[in-house]
């Protein structure tokens, strides 16, 4: 009863311990993810025709908030020209603070003309009360999170886009990656020196000499021995 019972526990630790490392071996590959999101300039991976984005700012608010996730759907520049007013869009721009491109996610307020050609959209954040400073063109469209007008909408997942910004800090990386995997491999080392240790100790039992008879059934024997004798000598006395 015992044994199946330790049996029982060592299944759940081990269950445990390989659910912790499939969890920080799927932290690590969104980590490394992320790390070539903000590397990447002009472009952001995509998994299946979608890309996930963390939001940055209450722009958008109330539609999205600082801090959530959202995945968008890839669209190619002939996709993005069938696009319509109050459609919410990811695109890339130059970024004046920093001087590098960057992405953003606002909604689309009207068509956009260059030399009289339709050319691009304007866009605005929902928690803005002017158009963003440039039109978006075509060619700068990354994706499409939803429909205003259609009331659809893609995927928004509350915080967690928080989550994936201290996953990529030092901090998160080291707490959340780095010691549950530390963890685990010392668990894995510790089974393995247990296993060493048991198959020693086997082998040391088995070149032992066998054990003596259990003590008290050897002391009852002897105390069995002792009374015949004595029993025979009060025989031999009656006799004479």
């Amino acid at each position: 009863m015992e044994k199946k019972k330790r049996s029982k526990l060592k299944l759940t630790f081990n269950i445990i311990t390989y659910t912790v490392a499939a969890f920080a071996v799927l932290l690590i590959v969104l980590f490394l993810s992320l790390a070539i999101t903000s590397r990447q300039q002009t472009d952001m991976p995509r998994i299946f025709g979608v890309s996930v984005v963390m939001v940055e700012t209450g722009s958008m608010e109330p539609t999205f908030n600082a801090g959530d996730l959202i995945v968008i759907s890839r669209i190619s520049q002939a996709e993005a020209r069938e696009l319509s007013v109050d459609d919410v869009i990811t695109f890339r721009f130059l970024n004046p603070a920093t001087n590098q491109i960057a992405f953003n996610t606002h909604r689309i307020t009207r068509r956009a003309y260059q030399n009289g050609a339709f050319a691009g959209f304007w866009t605005k954040g929902d928690a803005n009360t002017a158009e963003d400073s440039n039109f978006v063109h075509f060619a700068n469209i990354v994706g499409s999170w939803g429909t205003g007008s259609d009331e659809i909408t893609g995927t928004r997942i509350g915080g967690l886009g928080s989550f994936f910004n201290f996953l990529s800090s030092l901090w998160g990386f080291l707490i959340l990656i780095v010691l549950p995997l530390l963890l685990f491999t010392g668990y894995r080392v510790y089974i393995l020196i247990k296993v060493i240790y048991d198959m020693r100790m086997e082998k040391v039992k088995e070149s032992q000499p066998a054990a003596p008879e259990d003590y008290d059934n050897v002391l009852k024997q002897l105390e069995e021995v002792k009374a015949q004798l004595e029993a025979a000598q009060k025989g031999k006395k009656s006799d004479d």
